[in-house]
């Protein structure tokens, strides 16, 4: 789980409780661990996280408009689906792979010898 999912999910949890305020939503994040910075654009930092990530670059849904559209009653909060990781194993037959590499390199040369 990447850090932007992580965010994310803190952002979601604490939209549904409904926080009354902005201040209060950026409150109820530093008490979940993130340190926020107000700049042109509002960016959140989690325990650990080298940088902060910028709302906006976590989907439209995220951004500091729609957080405070939601806080403010005038829309509902959508949060982004939850995609399960993909785990299907990737299987290399390395023995293929090896052989083609072999042919490639052993045919020509063998073609050689026979002239």
């Amino acid at each position: 789980m990447t850090y932007f999912d992580k965010l994310r999910i803190a952002i979601d949890e604490i939209l549904e409780i409904k926080p009354s305020s902005f201040e209060e939503f950026l409150q109820a994040m530093k008490d979940r661990g993130y340190e926020h910075k107000m700049g042109k654009y509002i960016a959140f930092k989690g325990n650990g996280q080298k940088k902060f990530i910028r709302l906006y670059s976590l989907g439209e849904v995220y951004s500091e408009e729609s957080i405070r559209a939601v806080i403010d009653g005038k829309t509902l909060h959508k949060p982004m689906p939850k995609v399960a990781p993909n785990n299907k194993e990737v299987k290399v037959n390395l023995l293929v792979d090896v052989q083609a590499k072999w042919h490639r390199v052993y045919i020509p040369m063998h073609c050689l010898q026979l002239l």
